[in-house]
């Protein structure tokens, strides 16, 4: 097999298709990590949801001016929801409760629930975007927005 000189083997066309893929690589990871497009900062509205003071298991939902739909995380059993990114605007608010949550929470009965309440829910009018509930996201990165149902 006959070697080819350095200089040669550099502009075949494999090493040139190469380089290129190798420039393209370090130009995307470098765009991608070090870009200033314009974006705002990330925003994250969190609060708690209660009634009478208790914790409510359930859904938080922000329906923007177009209807579009923002879904809550919750966190665990005591009420705490949060919804990460949405955009800034006002948001009717939507809280919809889990299978088996009922408002108030009544005791359970049964051998061995003595003492046991089901999770506690948000009353039905909760659960419609024409509730009452609104709520102002700014741009302001981290924002609190407890809600205090009533029966």
């Amino acid at each position: 097999m006959q070697k080819l000189p350095q200089s040669q083997n550099r502009r075949s066309p494999w090493f040139l298709g190469f380089r290129l893929l190798v420039l393209g690589f370090v130009c995307v990871a470098f765009g991608i990590g070090c870009s200033s497009s314009g974006k705002t900062a990330k925003v994250t509205v969190s609060g708690k949801v209660t009634l009478k003071g208790q914790p409510v298991q359930g859904e938080v939902i922000f329906i923007g001016p177009d209807n579009k739909e923002i879904k809550g995380v919750l966190h665990g059993t005591d009420g705490t929801y949060s919804i990460p990114n949405p955009p800034p605007g006002t948001y009717k608010v939507a809280v919809k409760g889990l299978l088996g949550a009922t408002p108030g929470g009544p005791q359970m009965t049964g051998p061995g629930m003595e003492g046991m309440k089901p999770p506690t829910g948000p009353p039905a009018r909760y659960a419609s975007p024409d509730n009452g509930l609104k709520y102002e996201v700014t741009d302001a990165k981290t924002q609190t927005f407890d809600i205090e149902l009533k029966e």
